[in-house]
């Protein structure tokens, strides 16, 4: 590769590397507050994000930052005159441009990669996160304060043995004509089902009551 082609590749890649670490910095901050603000989250699981949230960030800013570096450097050189004297010694204006198209296309690659890790690894692992932080704020109310409650529904316990719930209600509120449901248990446990991506409610020996109607008896786990 002769001098110029290398010069014109480590204006544009020391930009851009620049340019990539303050916009995904930022975004990554912004990313992590918003998480947090819309799972409710504390800043232990919070922090547990940053390695899932980075490939997410990532697809975004490369592209964004890659165009901003060729756009700064090529504009420079332009007002430099530094075309017009590569011209001037007979060298074509392609030893400036081929070598910013090899590493755009080599990028892009990168790029689709990192698309497919933030659907497929980071988005999946920051449900898990955010799920397993559901699970620790709900035991650590029940420990504290033997009540947890959301718009939709309430559990209250006895008390907590490690990972089990005694004597346990679950009150789950009603929508429009359907009536509330009142569930009672001498056992639960909170499990995380990381296959469904959802937080289960695993109760054993009580009974349901459906707005004081019907009621159903259980004996085993449910």
């Amino acid at each position: 590769m002769g001098i110029v082609p290398r010069y014109v590749l480590a204006e544009v890649t020391k930009v851009f590397l620049i340019a990539l670490l303050g916009l995904t910095l930022m975004m990554i901050i912004v990313g992590l507050v918003q998480e947090a603000a819309k799972q409710s989250l504390p800043l232990a699981q919070t922090v547990r994000l940053i390695p899932y949230i980075l490939p997410e960030t990532l697809r975004m800013t490369v592209p964004v930052t890659l165009l901003l570096a060729c756009t700064s450097v090529y504009a420079r050189m332009s007002g430099a005159n530094e075309v017009v004297a590569v011209k001037a010694l007979g060298i074509s204006p392609m030893a400036l441009l081929w070598p910013v198209f090899i590493g755009a296309f080599l990028v892009s690659l990168v790029a689709v990669w990192l698309n497919d890790l933030a659907a497929s690894w980071g988005r999946n692992n920051m449900q898990r996160v955010a799920l397993e932080a559901v699970e620790d704020i709900t035991y650590s109310m029940l420990r504290s304060q033997r009540r947890y409650s959301t718009p939709y529904f309430a559990i209250s316990v006895e008390r907590v043995e490690g990972q089990r719930l005694l004597n346990v209600v679950v009150e789950l509120q009603g929508h429009g004509s359907a009536p509330g449901t009142i569930i009672t248990a001498k056992e639960a446990e909170i499990r995380v089902n990381r296959a469904e991506g959802v937080l289960e409610l695993w109760l054993r020996d009580g009974e349901i009551d459906v707005g004081g109607k019907v009621k159903v008896q259980f004996p085993d786990w449910r």
